[in-house]
């Protein structure tokens, strides 16, 4: 065995050892892992505020994605979304949401569903439909395809008008029906999610979660 070969067989025995360490974790504390690694990557504070998505003015800007792309956070978004999809009563074949956070938080989920005897595949929504090629506003799913439920994710919710346009669109043009939603952190500001959807709109952590432990 050359000694790159040992390197590489060594690496690997050290991810299969943290990976079978994190799923040994209990839900509540990975949930603590990863809200502390929020506090610390993922939140800016500017006096002047921040204007979000929603057109609110806030002063602090939770940045999930940062999270999401984090080695550590997204093993544990993975984690912590993924039991959720287990413990649903019926059983669920996709996760996505719409570009960007949509796709951030899902392939986290996806990539750790693989480790798992539930692997989910992933989808996402464009803002508009691409003009070439197949012109499609929904990628990883198609119109007629045999799904069981789907669940819908967002990195970060203040109304849940991204997670509602994800679920109307995907309704609209595949025909498939979802589970419920659930987002990251949820601001919880006149959530429109089963207002618009009739889908449950569930969170990791509210925005008070992150500011006040």
């Amino acid at each position: 065995m050359t000694q790159a070969t040992q390197t590489k067989h060594e690496t690997y025995s050290d991810i299969q050892r943290k990976l079978k360490m994190l799923m040994a974790e209990s839900y509540d504390d990975q949930r603590r892992r990863l809200a502390n690694l929020i506090r610390l990557h993922c939140v800016e504070e500017d006096p002047k505020g921040f204007k979000l998505k929603s057109g609110e003015v806030a002063p602090q800007y939770i940045n999930v994605k940062k999270a999401a792309q984090h080695p550590v956070g997204a093993l544990l978004i993975g984690r912590m979304i993924h039991d959720m999809v287990v413990s649903h009563a019926r059983p669920i074949s996709h996760i996505g949401g719409k570009v960007t956070g949509g796709i951030v938080v899902s392939q986290s989920v996806v990539t750790l569903s693989a480790l798992t005897d539930n692997p989910l595949k992933g989808f996402y929504v464009r803002d508009t439909t691409k003009e070439y090629a197949t012109k499609t506003i929904v990628e990883g799913l198609k119109r007629g395809e045999k799904t069981k439920l789907l669940v819908a994710v967002d990195d970060v919710s203040t109304t849940g008008n991204s997670l509602a346009d994800a679920i109307e669109v995907v309704q609209n043009t595949i025909g498939a029906e979802f589970a419920f939603a659930v987002s990251v952190v949820n601001r919880q500001r006149d959530d429109q999610v089963q207002k618009r959807t009739g889908v449950k709109h569930t969170q990791i952590f509210t925005e008070q979660d992150i500011f006040n432990p």
